[in-house]
């Protein structure tokens, strides 16, 4: 085999027990970064019956435990002991139903739903997700609860724009499709249980959301701001046109901790038409044809996911761009598909495969990074053998064009396995942080919400006294610079907004760099931000300069601003973990990240402003998956840096040619694998190499390039 493929023979002595790999995890688990929530909690399986290999009434786990988690011997003893002193309820996972919340934030038991298995809640469903929404318009933001139980459906839900549709994290709710339900017997007339749609055009007597979705384009670009998390979704029996989840949604969109069981269904998740943005992450795909069957769509992150029983392919990705797949675990299941497009897979295991193949690849550049077979005989099939008797791993690899030091390889396929300076190293797939109960609302201190009162001092008392910080829905005025702690932890819900006076004293320079907010300079600060806004109005200023390190993260935020004098809009020189934030701003430059990491960045958006909108300056220890940018004068700068890797990089401007969509000069050890431009040249260089990748594409074709390294 070359150098970057290996083959285990099944014989060999093992020391690891069946489904850990070499460092112990589960299968299908990445590495997670030192985690800024050390508090216990336990997702216990769902309620709903179990699909192909899995045992009605059984626990199910995810491929590490999430949404059926387990817990470290550490962690139950920790339960143990609280429990005997009278405790426990201090560790409790998840109280984001029994929190304070604003005007946009309702319990479906208060309209009406039961949760008993038993009685239709469709009704109550609809009434919970359409309170609010005009006739043909867009309706105002909803986060909608879903206490634990067992919710029997039997028509389709739609799920609006600005919508968060959460279940409890201890116990998520499953919602069932009841058998024989009418309408989803006919597969060439497939019918999901629940679809996504922005509202326009969509009556609000019919119901009528295919005027939306059965076409190209549709509502898909413009669906933003939803979020699904800690739920399950099954498919009862003699529904075979069933699908789980029509996930049709642009960026700042998230599907977290999601179990979907077609069963007899035609699919569990599927996705089409010019949408695409955001992170799915820990999601279970049970039964069904299809996993997640994905048409003519860009940038996703898909990770922490796991196939099992699909019965046609486990993934179609049918001429998909930007698609990073991170830490996915295919057990007794079909092949992946994939025709045309940029798929980079990475961190991933196939085991006991229904198929020859572990992926059947028509015409798409694709990359293969630490990925292992069993029992398969081919990896790829046509280009990439596998041993069917022991486990396969590649280490790095990719059909389509390669560009090292300067010198492109001959050939369509590539082991890039030398390029690595050694075993390659997991990337992390973090859970999502949840609520506990040491949150306390902001608003039992004072803060309005209201976007009229100034609310700086109520929220820097809230940060002053406790660690945990909940924001309800609502606008929340500041005028000056609000001071985290190393350990703060703060959780929005939809429409959270942190709005930045346009008044404000020290922000009205465009050459000021005051921050909204302050994080502390501190490499082991365990900070967390989840699902905010951050609005800036200011002539200067920037959202934050973050100064935390690798056990920080900011998750689901939005970082906007309104000021086309502003230099900055938000600036990283610690380090952390970073993930689906969408930051559309008309300020000079958009990020800048510089400093030793290492630094995370998957699924972030940058777009619309009138410099650069990504400069790495000075930084090392940089993993990026999914960036994706629009209409700005330069993308993407990497100047004086090392150890840059970039998985799926796209951007498209769609108003005039630009030079570059990466643009490296006075740096080593950078990686750009599988990315893509529209309307502009792909990499161009300057020291150590001076030399240029990729066409010119005056036309707004597509161009693309699988592997460009420097070493």
């Amino acid at each position: 085999m070359a150098d970057g493929v290996h083959v285990e023979d099944d014989g060999r002595r093992r020391s690891r027990r069946l489904g850990k790999d070499e460092g112990g995890r589960e299968a299908g688990q990445g590495n997670q970064p030192e985690s800024p929530q050390p508090l216990v909690h336990h997702h216990q399986s769902p309620s709903a019956g179990g699909g192909p290999g899995v045992r009605r009434g059984a626990e199910r786990r995810l491929p590490d435990g999430r949404g059926g988690s387990r817990m470290s011997e550490p962690s139950l003893l920790l339960l143990t002991t609280l429990a005997a002193v009278g405790l426990a309820t201090a560790v409790r996972a998840d109280v984001y139903g029994r929190l304070p919340h604003g005007p946009g934030f309702r319990n479906v038991r208060d309209y009406g739903a039961k949760g008993d298995g038993i009685t239709d809640d469709t009704a109550a469903f609809m009434r919970a997700l359409d309170e609010g929404r005009g006739s043909v318009r867009e309706k105002s933001a909803a986060n909608v609860y879903i206490p634990p139980g067992t919710y029997l459906l039997s028509d389709t839900l739609i799920v609006w724009r600005a919508t968060l549709l959460a279940g409890d994290a201890d116990d998520p709710p499953t919602l069932v499709l009841r058998d024989n339900a009418p309408g989803f017997g006919d597969p060439a007339n497939p019918k999901p249980l629940l679809v996504t749609a922005l509202g326009y055009s969509i009556d609000a007597t019919t119901r009528d959301y295919r005027t939306r979705t059965d076409q190209i384009g549709g509502s898909t670009n413009n669906t933003f701001f939803i979020t699904l998390r800690h739920l399950n979704l099954r498919i009862g029996r003699g529904n075979p046109g069933a699908w789980g989840l029509w996930w049709l949604v642009a960026q700042q969109t998230a599907l977290r901790h999601i179990t979907i069981d077609a069963g007899d269904g035609q699919g569990c998740l599927k996705s089409m038409w010019w949408g695409g943005g955001g992170v799915i992450s820990h999601v279970h795909f049970i039964g069904g044809d299809y996993g997640w069957h994905v048409q003519e769509t860009s940038q996703w992150v898909l990770r922490s996911a796991r196939f099992e029983g699909q019965r046609k392919h486990s993934l179609w990705l049918d001429h998909v761009w930007n698609f990073s797949l991170l830490d996915l675990d295919f057990r007794q299941t079909a092949p992946v598909r994939t025709l045309g497009g940029s798929v980079s897979l990475i961190d991933s295991s196939f085991q006991d495969m229904t198929g020859d193949s572990a992926i059947v690849a028509d015409g798409a550049n694709l990359m293969l990074q630490n990925v292992t077979t069993r029992g398969a005989r081919e990896v790829v099939e046509g280009l990439l053998p596998a041993s069917p008797q022991g486990r396969t791993l590649i280490r790095r690899w990719c059909a389509g064009g390669a560009m090292v030091d300067g010198a492109m390889l001959p050939g369509e396929t590539h082991d890039l396995g030398d390029t690595l300076s050694g075993p390659p190293e997991r990337l992390p797939s973090p859970a999502y942080p949840v609520l506990t109960n040491a949150a306390r609302s902001v608003t039992e201190f004072g803060a309005k919400g209201d976007g009229q009162t100034d609310d700086t001092a109520a929220i820097q008392r809230a940060v002053d006294e406790c660690r945990e910080v909940f924001f309800p829905e609502g606008t929340y005025l500041v005028s000056d610079t609000l001071r985290l702690r190393r350990d703060s932890r703060w959780f929005g819900e939809m429409w959270t907004v942190i709005d930045l006076a346009a008044d404000a004293p020290g922000f009205q320079e465009p050459s000021s760099r005051k921050p909204l907010l302050e994080i502390p300079d501190d490499p082991v600060a365990a900070l967390t931000l989840c699902h905010l806004r951050f609005h800036l109005r200011t002539p200067g200023g920037i959202a934050f300069d973050w100064r935390a390190g690798r056990r920080s993260m900011m998750v689901d935020c939005t970082t906007y601003s309104e000021s086309r004098t502003q230099e900055l809009n938000w600036r990283i020189t610690g380090g952390g973990f970073f993930e689906n934030a969408w930051n559309p701003g008309v300020s000079g430059d958009g990020l800048e990240v510089c400093g030793a990491g290492p630094t995370w960045l998957y699924a972030v958006q940058q777009e619309h402003y009138r410099a650069t909108a990504l400069v790495l300056r000075g930084a090392r220890n940089v993993t990026a998956l999914g960036l994706q940018f629009e209409t700005s004068p330069r993308y993407v700068a990497i100047e004086d840096c090392e150890d840059v890797t970039l998985f799926q990089t796209i951007a498209g401007n769609w108003t005039e040619p630009v030079t570059s969509l990466i643009h490296v000069a006075h740096s080593r050890g950078v990686a750009l694998l599988n990315s893509g431009v529209t309307n502009c040249r792909t990499v161009i260089t300057e020291d150590p190499h001076g030399w240029n990748a990729g066409p010119s594409s005056p036309d707004r074709s597509f161009a693309c390039w699988p592997a460009w390294i420097a070493r």
